[in-house]
C-alpha cells in the first residue's frame, strides 16, 4: 500500500521536497515540465507544457511573451491550473508515479524581477525571447524571416559579444496556490492521494479535514479500497528519496 509521508503540515514545503527528489531520479528527464491549464475566451478550456522556471514559500514561477494565448487568457481570467508528473522506482525496482495537482491565481512578476531572470538566461535562449511572438499566425515566409533574424541575432552575440536587454512584452507570472494535491502510487498497490486547501472561511470541512500551518487544511482522498489515514505527529520522518532508486553518479 503506498502511503505519502507527510513530513510537514505545509504544501509547499511537501511539493519542493518531492520536486528535489523527482530531480535526483534518472527516469525525470525533465522534471520542471508541467501541464499549465486556462480557460480560453471561448468558455474551453486550454492546456499546454510550460517549464516551472522558479517557486518559493507563496507558489510557482514561470516566464513567457505577453502575446500568447496562455498570457491573453489569463488577462481575461486570472485562474490557472498546474500538473506536474514525476516517476520513480522503488529499491525493488517497481514503477510508480507521482502528481500534484495545483490550482489557484496568477500574478504578474515585477519587472526587475523579470529583467534579472532574463540576464541569467543563456544566450540563446534570450535571441529566441527577443525575435519569436508566442501564438501568432504566420506565414511560411514569415517562418523564414524569424529564422533569418534568429540566426544573424546569434552570430552578433558570438563574435561582437553584444548584451541583449530584455524585451518588451517579456513577462513573468507567479501562480499563488489555493489548493495543491499530492497522489504517489504503483500499478499493483492501493495509492494515496492527499489535498491541502486554503482555508478562506466559505470551503465546507468534515472531521476528515485537519488543521495546516499557514491557513492551510488537508484532507485525505478516497481512493478504490484505500484505508490510508496520514497522522501529522506520530509520522515517521523518513524522505522518499530514501524508497526510490538513486541515480547512477555518472549520469
Amino acid at each position: 500500500m503506498e502511503t505519502i509521508t507527510l513530513e510537514t503540515k505545509n504544501p509547499m514545503e511537501l511539493f519542493k521536497s518531492w520536486y528535489a527528489e523527482a530531480k535526483s531520479c534518472q527516469d525525470n528527464l525533465m522534471p520542471e515540465r508541467m501541464t499549465l491549464g486556462t480557460m480560453g475566451k471561448d468558455g474551453f478550456p486550454n492546456a499546454r507544457t510550460v517549464i516551472l522556471r522558479g517557486l518559493d514559500d507563496a507558489g510557482f514561477k514561470m516566464y513567457w511573451n505577453k502575446h500568447s494565448q496562455k498570457s491573453q487568457e489569463l488577462e481575461i481570467n486570472n485562474r490557472a491550473s498546474l500538473v506536474l508528473v514525476w516517476i520513480y522506482r522503488t529499491l525493488e525496482g517497481a514503477l510508480g508515479f507521482r502528481q500534484v495537482r495545483v490550482q489557484g491565481r496568477v500574478e504578474d512578476l515585477p519587472q526587475s524581477e523579470v529583467d534579472a531572470y532574463f540576464e541569467s538566461e543563456p544566450d540563446i535562449a534570450k535571441v529566441r525571447a527577443i525575435v519569436q511572438i508566442q501564438s501568432r499566425v504566420i506565414t511560411d515566409e514569415q517562418r523564414e524571416e524569424i529564422r533569418r533574424k534568429f540566426e544573424e541575432l546569434c552570430t552578433q552575440v558570438q563574435e561582437n559579444h553584444i548584451k541583449l536587454e530584455c524585451p518588451q512584452g517579456y513577462v513573468g507570472c507567479f501562480l499563488r496556490p489555493s489548493m495543491i494535491e499530492f497522489y504517489q502510487g504503483q500499478r499493483d498497490t492501493v495509492n494515496d492521494r492527499v489535498r491541502f486547501r486554503l482555508d478562506d472561511g466559505n470551503s465546507c470541512c468534515s472531521e476528515a479535514t485537519l488543521p495546516g500551518d499557514d491557513g492551510w487544511k488537508s484532507e485525505n482522498k478516497e481512493e478504490v479500497n484505500r484505508s490510508v489515514k496520514h497522522n501529522f505527529d506520530n509520522c515517521q520522518n523518513q524522505p522518499f528519496i530514501n524508497k526510490i532508486r538513486r541515480p547512477n553518479p555518472e549520469f
